[in-house]
């Protein structure tokens, strides 16, 4: 039921703190957003496309979330594409313009709970947050992790069902858990 979700879909772009440039981004299906205070962000480009659902993409398997956590920005650059991605930021996740994020990619700029199991008894203390930036014209295969602090340079290709644990510099395919460099990207 396709007005259904529109419905749906202009209410969670009218949550506060949601905003976009001229248009809303055109999205298959029911997205998830939450923003856990007023302080939280999540801006979206001109020309965003987001696939939702089984129904949108059967390759992705759930929804498209993304969450702002306390005070935490997410931004994404014109002309992006997404697909039952799951984006949550404690501090700050900027994806670039041109970005195809493929099915089922996870984004986290924390690690939500400690290493340390004495944090975590007294009140999950510690937790390790960075910013995540991914730059202009980057492809995310399918099912990729990128972490904490990761850099993605433009140009990049990161392989289906990779861990991005480290920056990954422009104009290179990366690959693998943990990702590594494969190769340059031929001009």
């Amino acid at each position: 039921m396709k007005w259904l979700d529109d419905r749906f879909n202009r209410t969670m772009l009218c949550l506060p703190g949601v905003s976009f440039n001229d248009a809303p981004p055109k999205i298959r299906g029911r997205m998830y957003l939450r923003l856990d205070d007023d302080k939280s962000r999540i801006r979206f480009g001109n020309n965003v496309r987001i696939n939702s659902g089984i129904a949108a993409n059967p390759a992705g398997g759930t929804r498209m979330i993304m969450v702002a956590l306390d005070g935490a920005e997410i931004i994404v650059g014109d002309h992006t594409g997404m697909s039952n991605a799951t984006i949550i930021a404690a501090a700050s996740i900027r994806i670039g313009q041109h970005v195809y994020l493929g099915a089922g990619c996870t984004l986290y700029d924390t690690d939500f709970h400690s290493v340390h199991h004495t944090d975590r008894i007294n009140g999950n203390s510690n937790i390790k947050t960075a910013p995540v930036v991914v730059g202009d014209r980057v492809f995310v295969g399918a099912h990729a992790i990128v972490l904490k602090g990761v850099t993605i340079g433009d140009d990049a290709v990161i392989g289906a069902g990779s861990v991005v644990a480290r920056n990954v510099p422009a104009g290179e395919i990366w690959a693998g858990n943990p990702a590594k460099f494969i190769r340059k990207l031929e001009s």
